[in-house]
């Protein structure tokens, strides 16, 4: 057994648990939530390839959640938004670094705020969107793409080092 496939059951696993917890939905929206908490955690993790990058989407993300769920639900969306905004000047500055551990997290809180935020119809369309963006992640890159795109290049270049500074 890998280490990808130990995330894979411990994040679908922990996705099952959480969304059981939560209020009722029907049996296929709790399907597609368990794609969709599963597939941000590993977009997520996909997108902690360069500095700042996985904080910029997440707190992109977390602020709309801030204003769509309740955060007794999901604590960790105002929660990870406050500590997020400090962590992403670090990051960006190459100080420190997310890894794994914060990203999976980021990506986890992510697709739970979705989940809570979305009619169950949205619930699926996302889980679909975040299914698809793991099979390009894993095909085309999304540093690629991020760099093929002249907006999505400046904002991710946003607060990084210069290339010279960083060593890209």
């Amino acid at each position: 057994m890998t280490t990808g496939i130990l995330k894979l059951v411990v994040t679908v696993a922990a996705a099952i648990v959480v969304l059981t917890l939560l209020p009722l939905r029907p049996g296929w929206a709790r399907i597609a939530g368990v794609v969709l908490v599963a597939g941000c955690t590993n977009l997520w993790n996909a997108l902690d390839v360069a500095p700042g990058r996985s904080l910029k989407v997440f707190l992109a993300v977390d602020a709309i959640l801030l204003f769509a769920v309740d955060w007794a639900v999901v604590p960790g969306v105002p929660i990870l938004f406050a500590l997020g905004v400090p962590a992403l000047i670090v990051d960006v500055r190459e100080r420190a670094m997310l890894g794994d551990a914060g990203s999976n997290l980021l990506g986890f809180t992510a697709g739970l705020g979705l989940f809570v935020a979305l009619p169950d119809w949205g619930v699926a369309v996302v889980a679909l969107v975040v299914l698809g963006l793991n099979v390009a992640a894993d095909v085309v890159s999304l540093s690629r793409v991020i760099d093929g795109s002249p907006p999505l290049r400046w904002v991710d270049r946003l607060g990084r080092l210069p290339a010279d500074a960083s060593g890209d």
